[in-house]
Formats: C-alpha cells, structure tokens, sequence
C-alpha cells in the first residue's frame, strides 16, 4: 500500500506536486482538496455523493471598485482550479455605478485553457445589458449603464472554464466602461461560486 501524506493548507498548490498527497489549499475563507496519484499528479477524482451542496462559495467582504477601463483583480474573489479540469463558474451580487451612463464588465483570468461566459446587467429599468467573455482576461465589450447611478443594481455573470495543463489561480476581474468613472461590486451582496464538472 502506498504512503499517503497530507500538505497543510498552503495559498496555492506548489509547482512541484508530492505523490500520493493531500493538499489543502486556501480559498477565501475556507479550502479546497487536491490529491496527487502516485506519480504526482493531480487527480480529479469527485467526491461521493453526500447530498451536500456541490458549488464552493466566495462572498465579497467589502466594496471593490474600479475607475479604470483596464480590468482589475477583484481582492479575495479568487479559487485554485487543478490542472485538466473543467469548472462552471458564477457570479451574482449588485454593484453600484457613479453614471448612469456607465456600464461594467466582469472577466475571470485563468491560469491556461480556455473560457467562454455572459455577463448580464439591469441597463435600464426595462432593458438588460450583456458582455461576453471569449479569451482569457478579457470581454468583447462592457455593458451600457444602469438605471439609477449610485445605486444597486443587479448583476449575474456565468462562465465555463476548462483548465489546461496548468493550474493555478482563477481570479475575478473587474473594469469600468468609461476612464475616471467608478464601478463599485457591493461588499456582503456579491458572491462568486464554482464548481468542477465531471
């Protein structure tokens, strides 16, 4: 029988994988598992079924915004996706813009692999707006305002990610559609969930 080992929770999975361990890696205010086989690769075996909850949730503690029409990290709203392995991702909250006339889009930076994903936004009181995402990092455009500036609004995003051969972090991104305008995700009534897919 092979020696199995267990990693404390560590920030991240280290480059250098051990066989046959655990990994415990810290996502928001919890953890996420990773076992290596005995060559030491990470194994996406799933969980038997218990009847719980299959999605791991990150809740945005506090405000983050954003003035800039380049996207930004979004603090703390980030999870480690083991390599070969597919994820759906979502995320729901509201945000405040200073403008009316100004929209946002939401991103994930993956680690290798590709994305596809849909942002949706109440752009007026009876119209949504919507961003796609299609390359790492990035949409093919941001949404065109809101209906109240200063004001919540709601904002659904879903993506599905397949990890490559590296994994890594997936972090939430954020920008604004107009420089020197702020966006502003809503701490405590924002949350980003994923889950992998057998």
């Amino acid at each position: 029988m092979a020696e199995l080992r267990l990693a404390k929770v560590v920030a991240a999975l280290p480059s250098q994988l051990a066989a046959n361990t655990v990994y415990f890696v810290r996502v928001g205010a919890g953890f996420s598992i990773h076992v290596t086989n005995n060559s030491g690769t990470v194994v996406a075996y799933a969980l038997n079924p218990d009847g719980g909850d299959p999605w791991s949730y990150i809740r945005l503690p506090a405000n983050a915004a954003v003035n800039t029409t380049a996207f930004a990290a979004v603090a703390g709203m980030t999870f480690v996706a083991a390599p070969n392995t597919v994820y759906e991702v979502e995320a729901f909250g509201a945000y405040q813009a200073a403008a009316n006339t100004t929209g946002m889009a939401l991103a994930l930076d993956i680690p290798s692999g590709q994305v596809i994903g849909l942002n949706l936004v109440a752009a007026s009181a009876t119209a949504p707006g919507s961003a796609q995402q299609i390359a790492d990092a990035t949409t093919t455009a941001a949404t065109a305002g809101v209906a109240t500036a200063n004001s919540n609004t709601p904002v659904s995003a879903r993506w599905l990610i397949a990890i490559g051969a590296t994994g890594g972090n997936v972090n939430l991104m954020l920008r604004s559609e107009i420089a020197s305008s702020a966006v502003t995700l809503q701490g405590g009534l924002f949350v980003l969930k994923h889950r992998p897919i057998p």
